[in-house]
């Protein structure tokens, strides 16, 4: 019983991972979208191209990040996973 409850939470756990990093993934897009806009406002000098290349590495940050998350959610899950099919 309790290595069925371990695969299910680790399935779970799996779940929420995604979820997160998928909404984070989102709000990285949307402030990058942002960003660019606010980029493109700006006058062509020196202030603009430095904006837009600190939005885009910020960007790639927070995909790098995320991305890292969901890793690390998926091991979680899958060692619960794992514990669950060894106890069971």
């Amino acid at each position: 019983m309790l290595s069925v409850l371990y695969v299910i939470g680790g399935l779970i756990v799996c779940a929420i991972g995604a979820l997160l990093s998928a909404t984070r993934l989102q709000r990285a897009a949307r402030a990058h979208r942002r960003s660019e806009a606010l980029a493109s406002s700006m006058s062509e000098g020196w202030d603009g191209w430095f904006f837009h290349g600190f939005a885009s590495m910020t960007t790639g940050a927070r995909r790098i990040v995320t991305v890292l998350e969901l890793v690390g959610w998926a091991a979680l899950g899958l060692g619960l996973v794992s514990l669950g099919m060894r106890l069971g």
